[in-house]
């Protein structure tokens, strides 16, 4: 397993949704040519429009995988940990969205929970 993975995702999962929006939205923005960084409002901003262009996607990649619902029925009942979901999460999306944003979906969704985003 990946330690560096694990460590980010840790390290996310230590934060609150909005500050792993503002965080997305930063890493979303960070290769743009402004000389000077975008205010946090402005990065919660674009890390939440980014996660709502995405939502369907992301729903439909989730909801529809049984054994992501398995891992998050095993966390309910305390025999998972939260960074175990969420790399199996952040594997799901790596490919379509890279490294780090795959994280911070991973995070949101652990942060959200697996019954809000499927049968909220």
């Amino acid at each position: 397993m990946d330690n560096s993975r694990i460590e980010q995702l840790e390290l996310i999962l230590s934060h609150n949704q909005d500050q792993i929006y503002s965080a997305l939205g930063y890493n979303l923005e960070k290769d743009t040519l402004e000389l000077s960084p975008k205010p946090m409002s402005e990065l919660l901003k674009i890390g939440k429009e980014w996660v709502n262009s995405q939502w369907e996607n992301i729903k439909m990649k989730i909801c529809s995988n049984k054994q992501i619902q398995s891992k998050f029925t095993d966390l309910d009942n305390g025999l998972t940990d939260a960074v175990t979901v969420g790399l199996l999460i952040g594997d799901i999306f790596l490919t379509q969205y890279g490294k780090m944003p795959s994280l911070y979906i991973a995070a949101l969704v652990i942060k959200i929970g697996l019954k809000n985003i499927c049968h909220g």
